[in-house]
């Protein structure tokens, strides 16, 4: 059997790359929430019963000022936090058999 290592800083740098994209995905994810609840674009109609508590995570997450562009901007960022989610752990795990192989 062969013994599979990879360099330490080659690690770090899959780590850093990691966090990095899970930070931005997270950003993603309360912009679009942000972005939904300024223009009331719910994603089920249960949603619209509980008025009372998006009022409150709307100035949680600062959400009055300019929509960025309403319905059409929430939809794109859907769909960039969809594909950030499906693609970035498959191309981080093709660097790190990419990195194990080349040792």
């Amino acid at each position: 059997m062969t013994n599979l290592s990879i360099d330490s800083a080659y690690l770090a740098a899959l780590v850093w790359s990691a966090a990095i994209l899970s930070a931005r995905l997270m950003v993603l994810h309360i912009l679009s929430v942000r972005s939904r609840l300024m223009v009331s674009f719910f994603a089920t109609n249960e949603d619209k019963s509980t008025i009372s508590l998006f009022q409150i995570v709307k100035i949680m997450l600062l959400g009055f000022g300019p929509d960025f562009g309403g319905k059409p901007f929430v939809e794109r960022i859907m769909r960039i936090t969809r594909n950030c989610a499906e693609n970035e752990p498959h191309f981080l795990v093709l660097a790190l058999l990419c990195g194990l192989a080349g040792n």
